[in-house]
């Protein structure tokens, strides 16, 4: 079995409190997720990494958490985090 990257189990997370926070909310910890996910592990490199196809899959991941996360305080730490621009 694989062992799932840290940014897809937040992705997953988001997709699932987005969808049904009734549901999913109580299923698991998005907070604790959201604030053990490891800088490292969610960093974008350039165009000439070598793991081209792993750094096409984290920036999904990183545009898809961005994109449906509704807490301005973790917006604001997405921003930093992962130097996204949201304006």
């Amino acid at each position: 079995m694989t062992n799932p990257a840290p940014s897809h189990i937040l992705v997953w997370q988001r997709l699932g409190l987005t969808v049904n926070p009734n549901k999913y909310g109580t299923k698991y910890d998005y907070e604790q997720t959201f604030a053990t996910t490891s800088v490292t592990s969610m960093s974008l490199h350039d165009e000439y990494f070598p793991e081209y196809f792993a750094n096409n899959l984290l920036a999904i991941n990183m545009f898809v958490v961005t994109a449906l996360e509704t807490n301005a305080s973790r917006l604001g730490q997405l921003a930093e985090r992962w130097k996204v621009c949201l304006a």
